[in-house]
């Protein structure tokens, strides 16, 4: 397995880098990053319908979008996001788990 650790806080750069790893990656992978604090909305949702664009814009929070569906989340600069990908032989709930426990108590403040 393959274990990668963003160093920047940039969320487009971030969430590039999990789309290529996702895509291109044929290994196991577990991705962890943090970002500034950013509002990610899923692929098929209206932002304008979802952000409160003055709010946004007044305390200076990033609005990006990621390749999957699914609702709006929050991303606070110190939360670890993540992000795994494993093969049919490796990818049971439990080893899955496994891996995500250790990230947190890796990145435990």
């Amino acid at each position: 397995m393959d274990i990668y650790l963003l160093p920047t806080f940039d969320p487009c750069t971030n969430l590039a880098t999990e789309e290529y790893l996702l895509t291109n990656r044929k290994e196991d992978i577990l991705l962890l990053w943090r970002n500034d604090n950013t509002i990610v909305v899923g692929r098929n949702q209206n932002t304008s319908a979802e952000i409160n664009a003055r709010f946004v814009e007044e305390r200076h929070i990033h609005v990006v979008r990621r390749i999957t569906g699914g609702g709006a989340v929050y991303h606070l600069r110190h939360f670890i996001e993540r992000s795994a990908k494993f093969s049919a032989e490796t990818g049971s709930e439990k080893s899955v788990n496994y891996y995500l426990r250790a990230a947190d108590e890796l990145f435990r403040f």
